[in-house]
């Protein structure tokens, strides 16, 4: 999901502040009466920032038949630690009304915003899924994706402000999902820091089936910063390579020659810096490649959305990148939908074994360690040697992943529908050219 910010002023230089995000389906009644459920929650730390929108990963199932979809957006009272938080509207079209509710103002229960004075004031919200398989990655509660300031946004927005608004569905026979549908991967990605030569960043992946696959591949970087990340990719170059005969695509903004296409996804980046590329790919082995312009450095996103879940699937990612400390060490992201069953994945990380192959000894990270993590960042598993745990040994050793050298780390898990991280680094604070690989199994 993604929303717009006017402004975010958090108390303290270089501080952030908690931002509630919540998704609803509703139960009984048409909003705002009625009842609803919860289906999704995560809380976001929001750095200062003015007129963006910011993506937050929140995965969830929305149940056959639901008819309304209600995000909200909820701002705990920071008035006392000094935050203030205004939410991103505008006066453009919208596919539902926009609510706030404030209880200090008087605002109790969810009011739409044309019936306290201002009916131009439409709240800047997206939702991005898909449906029974099909995508629908533009189910948007406003339909721009660039708030733009005005005083009827400050008028009423305050520190405790929880704006909400709701995306309305019209069941259509695609909107069912498919009974005992397969999990898979819909999106693989990597956080790392860009450096040059052989230290870009590098992600390759795999698509498997017989039928061509949609997808968009993205290369991130300055609205990271959004994210609370300072030292970013200021203007990545994205370079798409595939099988023989594949003519290599290149993007450096990606506004430059798809962006009707890109804008029809809904995954059109936030920045006009930032690459993209639409694809139709043919089963095989593909690489994508980010690099700063003008052998810039910083910490940059490759990422890889499949459009098309019902032909073939990602079976793998892998990205090559410097593994540095803190904040630039390695962070893979998956995820897992399209069905409700568990899905079985194997994560490793790789650095002994690429030298001398590919690299001198002294320039591979010689211990990688992984961390396995679940959308709130709560740990599920970890791995410093692969062979560490005689189980998870095994399993790794009978899917034929086994590491080729011990310090190498592995982890085999069966996951649910939801949003993944996968964390590379070294132990002790050691620092190389590493591979995190997520390889995705099947049920």
């Amino acid at each position: 999901v993604s929303f717009g910010i006017e402004t975010a002023n958090a108390a303290g230089t270089g501080t952030t502040q908690p931002i509630n995000v919540r998704l609803y389906t509703q139960t009984t009644g048409t909003f705002p009466g009625g009842t609803r459920t919860q289906i999704a929650t995560t809380t976001v730390n929001v750095a200062d920032q003015t007129n963006t929108v910011l993506s937050v990963p929140l995965a969830a199932v929305v149940p056959a038949g639901t008819t309304q979809l209600i995000m909200e957006v909820n701002s705990p009272d920071g008035q006392a630690a000094g935050h203030s938080f205004f939410i991103g509207s505008n006066a453009s079209a919208q596919t539902g009304p926009s609510y706030i509710s404030a209880a200090s103002c008087g605002l109790t229960t969810p009011t739409d915003t044309s019936a306290i004075g201002f009916p131009n004031m439409h709240i800047v919200f997206n939702i991005n899924g898909g449906c029974g398989g099909t995508p629908t990655p533009t189910a948007t509660a406003s339909a721009t994706a660039t708030p733009t300031a005005t005083a009827t946004a400050t008028a009423t927005a305050t520190a405790t402000a929880t704006p909400t608004a709701t995306a309305t569905i019209a069941p259509t026979p695609t909107a069912t999902p498919t009974p005992g549908g397969i999990t898979q991967a819909l999106n693989l990605s990597t956080r790392m820091r860009v450096q040059v030569g052989d230290k870009v960043g590098i992600g390759g992946f795999i698509i498997t089936g017989s039928a061509p696959k949609h997808v968009v591949v993205r290369g991130i970087g300055p609205s990271l910063i959004h994210n609370g990340i300072t030292d970013v990719l200021a203007d990545p170059i994205l370079e798409l390579h595939g099988p023989s005969g594949f003519t290599t695509v290149t993007n450096d903004n990606w506004r430059d020659t798809q962006e009707a296409a890109i804008v029809a996804t809904g995954l059109a980046p936030t920045n006009d810096l930032e690459s993209a590329i639409d694809a139709m790919l043919a089963p095989g082995a593909y690489t994508a490649v980010v690099r700063g312009k003008n052998n810039a450095s910083g910490v940059a996103l490759v990422e890889v959305y499949d459009l098309s879940p019902t032909s073939g699937k990602l079976g793998n990612i892998s990205t090559r990148a410097f593994v540095d400390t803190g904040d630039n060490i390695v962070i893979a992201g998956m995820v897992l939908g399209n069905g409700t069953s568990l899905d079985r994945v194997v994560v490793r990380g790789i650095g002994p074994s690429l030298a001398p192959t590919f690299f001198p000894a002294s320039a591979v990270l010689a211990n990688p360690t992984l961390e396995l993590r679940d959308e709130n960042g709560t740990l599920i598993l970890a791995n410093n040697d692969w062979q560490d745990n005689a189980g998870q040994a095994a399993e790794i050793i009978a899917a034929g992943l086994a590491p080729s050298n011990n310090l190498e780390s592995a982890i085999a898990a069966s996951l649910p529908p939801g949003f993944y991280t996968v964390l590379l680094a070294g132990l002790n604070n050691g620092t190389g050219i590493g591979l995190v690989e997520i390889y995705d199994r099947g049920p």
